[in-house]
């Protein structure tokens, strides 16, 4: 079983390296690696050429995104398994193909094999647990599955396509809508961590919240939208009312704290 690495890249010089070699150290023999680059300015081009023998396929051009370069990478790849992996990322340690590919063989009727990730901040780093069953409502409230970390057999993108190009942030959670939701495809959880993920700052902006509107839009009725929309309103004011301080008057203060 072949396994097909795509690393989508845009002026990512100072992490490439890493997330290259976190591949080629797998000790899985049969891996595919390829990079699809749309038009680094930066390094990143001198980094690729430093590990050139490594990679079996480079697409150099521009792309309308991530999920774009994703796209073409799919198509040029030739392994029976596809992982993405981001260029600021990595792959936790040596044994994570070896442990997917065993997965597979043993239950040949299994179509996605995921694991956990560690969310990489620097000096912190958190360990996330993904659930054991995937299905439309794990993603109701939102994505919660690293992409980086799910391995996909090649027929699962010819049973539900490929990523959404128009989407430029939430493609990933309208793609596993379509896997999980709609057609309900076999998986499997690894108890191990599959990634490092060094987290980006889109998720909280107002282009990523109107896109995840549209994918709840296109896969969930209006009740289920409602839903949402409370649950949201609830989650912002809890924020709200824990940022505010409810510090006592210093004159109440200095009365409950004096001594006889």
């Amino acid at each position: 079983m072949k396994i097909s690495v795509i690393i989508p890249t845009f002026n990512a010089a100072n992490t490439l390296g890493q997330a290259l070699e976190s591949v080629i150290e797998q000790d899985y023999p049969d891996v595919e690696i390829v990079v699809v680059d749309g038009g680094s300015t930066d390094d990143t081009l001198a980094i690729i050429q430093q590990y050139r023998s490594h990679i079996a396929k480079l697409i150099c051009e521009p792309d309308e995104g991530v999920f774009d370069a994703v796209n073409k990478g799919i198509l040029a790849s030739e392994g029976d398994v596809t992982v993405f992996l981001g260029a600021d990322d990595y792959f936790y340690s040596p044994h994570v193909f070896s442990t997917v590919a065993e997965a597979f063989a043993v239950h040949p009727e299994v179509k996605v094999v995921y694991g956990d990730y560690l969310r990489d901040k620097g000096e912190e780093k958190i360990l996330m647990r993904h659930p054991d069953r995937l299905d439309k409502f794990t993603f109701f409230l939102r994505n919660p599955l690293c992409q980086h970390s799910v391995f996909v057999r090649r027929e699962v993108f010819e049973q539900v396509g490929l990523f959404d190009v128009t989407l430029k942030i939430a493609s990933d959670h309208d793609w596993n809508l379509r896997v999980f939701g709609e057609h309900r495809v076999a998986h499997l959880r690894v108890p191990i961590v599959i990634c490092g993920f060094r987290s980006g700052g889109l998720s909280s902006t107002s282009a990523s919240k109107q896109e995840h509107a549209l994918v709840r839009g296109r896969h969930f009725s209006w009740p289920y939208q409602l839903l949402w929309r409370v649950w949201d309103f609830s989650r912002r004011l809890r924020g709200r009312l824990q940022r505010l301080d409810f510090r006592v008057p210093m004159a109440l203060r200095k009365r409950l704290t004096s001594t006889r």
